[in-house]
């Protein structure tokens, strides 16, 4: 009867550690253990494709450059991406001024409202933007990168860069009336910080005269 007993026990002891056949394993649905694909608290799933995209936007929206394109009187306000082309830039040119882009030249004036000491050519046309440093920091749409814009002339060279300066408007005598009367001293102050440049030596010799 011990003997019995002794064999029955060693048969049992294997079946409860081998699982048969019929067993769930631990990536079998009816399992308790999660897998290695299933996702959890300890154990998260693949990535959410809903993150990804927001951050592709992300991306996208901080690779955003903002441009503006002078011509002597003309100016064009454009916005591109970093990774754009020189040549796309000029058929983006090409479709408000209807030059073509072999005649054009473009030229980096002003970088971060700071004029460039040596104008940079974007003289490669499959270059992107991100090389000549007109990038998302560069290029904001508060302070755009200024290019200057050349045509080919006839003999086949670029012309001369003409760039007209903008024109500064007037302030009306009224104006200055009402600082002077309103605020007596505090005039040099709206003036310096207000008004910045606004006021020229006639403007200033008119001022004077009047009052």
């Amino acid at each position: 009867m011990k003997r019995l007993k002794e064999l029955l026990f060693a048969e049992l002891i294997p079946e409860a550690n081998n699982p048969g056949p019929n067993d769930p394993g631990p990536n079998d649905p009816g399992s308790n253990d999660p897998g290695p694909n299933d996702s959890g608290p300890n154990n998260p799933g693949p990535s959410d494709p809903k993150s990804t995209d927001e951050n592709m936007l992300e991306l996208e929206h901080n690779s955003q450059v903002y441009l503006v394109v002078r011509r002597k009187k003309t100016t064009l306000h454009l916005d591109a991406l970093e990774n754009t082309t020189v040549l796309q830039l000029k058929k983006m040119i090409e479709a408000i001024f209807k030059i073509s882009p072999e005649d054009q030249q473009l030229t980096v004036v002003s970088i971060s409202e700071q004029n460039v000491e040596q104008h940079v050519i974007l003289s490669e046309d499959t270059a992107p933007l991100s090389e000549y440093e007109i990038n998302w920091l560069s290029a904001q749409a508060s302070s755009p990168v200024t290019l200057g814009l050349a045509m080919r002339t006839e003999d086949g060279s670029f012309e001369e860069l003409d760039i007209t300066p903008y024109s500064e408007p007037q302030w009306p005598d009224l104006t200055l009336k009402l600082v002077a009367k309103t605020f007596p001293e505090d005039l040099a102050i709206f003036r310096d910080t207000c008004m910045k440049k606004l006021f020229d030596k006639d403007m200033s010799k008119k001022f004077k005269d009047k009052s």
